[in-house]
């Protein structure tokens, strides 16, 4: 939103996962969705980063 909020997004798992096969292993989704994940793409390789503004997504990428 204006605020710099990050909102939920639908079938969160669904595009982890496609993403997966394609190649990306970190990805930066919105913090409420974290806990609605499909377990079984969070496995070891795959790194889940859950941040509720704009601002903590870029110091997640910064952290990179």
């Amino acid at each position: 939103g204006l605020a710099g909020e990050i909102r939920n997004i639908s079938f969160c798992s669904q595009r982890i996962a496609e993403a997966k096969r394609l190649g990306f292993n970190r990805f930066i989704v919105p913090f409420n969705a974290v806990a609605n994940l499909d377990k079984s793409i969070t496995t070891s390789d795959v790194k889940i980063i859950g941040v509720k503004s704009i601002g903590e997504a870029i110091a997640a990428l910064a952290r990179s």
